[in-house]
């Protein structure tokens, strides 16, 4: 029987998240004064949320990963597929 995959997915937005902080302020190179932006970045309400959300099930994440069934793992590859799209653009 299938677990679902919202602890996953929370993960997976948690994970994207991070790497869009990252690449919107690495894009040109370290410089020094990025650290600060990537802090002011990850203090905003919406970062907060999206930390928040993908920690507290992450232990729940091998539970959901052993028992995904074909449709979810669809959908986690489409939602990832897009998520990589948008950090290449």
């Amino acid at each position: 029987m299938s677990k679902g995959i919202k602890e996953t997915k929370e993960a997976l937005v948690l994970g994207f998240a991070i790497a869009g902080l990252l690449k919107s302020h690495l894009v040109d190179g370290f410089q020094p004064a990025d650290v600060l932006k990537i802090v002011e970045g990850a203090l905003t309400p919406e970062f907060v949320a999206q930390v928040k959300a993908g920690v507290e099930g992450l232990n729940e994440v091998s539970a959901e990963a052993g028992n995904i069934d074909l449709f979810e793992g669809l959908e986690l590859a489409k939602f990832a597929i897009a998520e990589l799209k948008k950090l290449a653009a």
